[in-house]
């Protein structure tokens, strides 16, 4: 019998939930961007390059809140 949640689930879960949202917004991003343009071709190369701007973004966003911190 466990009493206390298992903190490596925790964390696994966290992860998975933030690697399925990002993936899940570039995915929308770049549908409406494609769309608006109408360069449905060009969809795995925009995703591409969104998925990086947003990584960046993240990346970016992750440093600022570690130095406030």
């Amino acid at each position: 019998m466990q009493f206390e949640p298992s903190r490596a689930q925790q964390i696994l879960g966290y992860g998975a939930g933030f690697l399925f949202s990002w993936l899940l917004a570039t995915a929308v991003l770049t549908t409406v961007f494609t769309f608006a343009h109408k360069t449905m071709h060009l969809w795995k190369e925009t995703f591409a390059y969104f998925f990086i701007v947003i990584l960046l973004i993240i990346a970016i966003g992750t440093g600022i809140m570690r130095a406030l911190r």
